[in-house]
């Protein structure tokens, strides 16, 4: 049992005698390809805080990139804590950003690096913003975290995101598309255009040329006694099938019919038409010829009686 505590009280010992370092710390402010240095400045936990004046301000464009590197120990050895955070703090309107660093669990060693724009959100539109950059590197088993102030950086106004909050969307959502879109004008169907008067002359003629010829041929069918004999079947359906013929030309010329629709129309009438006007002209042939015969045989037996 004493032995138990006495091995408890030595490791609580070794605990709390166990701090954490940061070392070889750099951070620097290179242009975006990392051909040049704008600033680089060396830190560690060891090292006093530097006193940050406002006019001891680093400018940094649009195109610059942040890049953070350290080494975290625990007794002179490496050692990978539970949090490591760079903090971005406005000091005017307290606003902070936080970005976590990872660091490796065999070296201890951290990188971390950052475009410009990832700092839009604490840059104002009017003005510059300058900002304060803080590292914080802290783990369960230690009181306090280690906190090293890095300095002092200017945002230009330039990287304040816009007020419109559909430029702030990714470009893949594609947010114009769902904003007021221009009126849609839309014809649905042309003004109606006037014909050609040749075109429509001839149509018309097209049109009456059968009807002239019929009226031409009344007085011919008009019988000497003035009455006219009952038509049969077949002439019926004859002349029916010829107001029908008629009657679609007509409806497709006023309502401006597609050809292509009304022609098995035309087909089925004009066939009809044909096939009922050689039944009936053959019907009529062979009663003009009966009554021809008919007249023949009693002129004949008349001339006999007067022998």
């Amino acid at each position: 049992m004493q032995w138990s505590l006495l091995v408890a009280v030595l490791a609580l010992a070794g605990r709390a005698s166990a701090t954490l370092s940061v070392q070889d710390g750099k951070f620097s402010i290179v242009d975006s390809v990392s051909a040049s240095i704008i600033s680089s400045d060396s830190f560690s936990s060891a090292a006093s805080p530097p006193i940050i004046h406002d006019e001891d301000r680093k400018p940094l464009s649009e195109t610059d990139v942040l890049k953070l590197a350290f080494t975290v120990t625990r007794d002179g050895k490496p050692f990978q804590p539970q949090q490591a955070s760079l903090v971005v703090v406005n000091p005017s309107t307290r606003k902070s950003a936080q970005f976590a660093i990872k660091v490796r669990p065999n070296s201890g060693k951290a990188k971390w690096d950052s475009a410009s724009p990832q700092l839009a959100s604490l840059a104002a539109s009017e003005e510059d913003t300058p900002v304060d950059l803080t590292l914080i590197v802290g783990h369960p088993h230690e009181p306090e975290p280690i906190q090293i102030h890095l300095g002092r950086i200017q945002l230009p106004h330039s990287l304040a995101p816009s007020l419109d909050p559909s430029l702030l969307l990714p470009k893949h959502w594609e947010a114009e598309k769902y904003a007021p879109q221009p009126e849609i004008v839309w014809t649905f169907r042309d003004g109606e255009k006037r014909v050609n008067p040749i075109v429509a002359l001839v149509g018309l003629a097209v049109v009456l040329a059968p009807w002239i010829v019929l009226l031409a041929t009344v007085p011919r069918l008009v019988p000497t006694n003035g009455r006219f004999p009952l038509p049969s079947g077949t002439t019926t359906l004859f002349l029916l099938s010829l107001v029908a013929l008629e009657s679609l030309s007509v409806i497709s010329w006023v309502y401006f019919l597609p050809v292509l629709h009304t022609l098995p129309y035309f087909a089925a009438i004009a066939a009809t038409s044909v096939l009922t006007g050689r039944r009936a002209l053959g019907e009529m042939a062979h009663a003009r010829k009966t009554k021809a015969a008919g007249k023949v045989s009693v002129s004949v037996s008349a001339e006999r009686k007067q022998l």
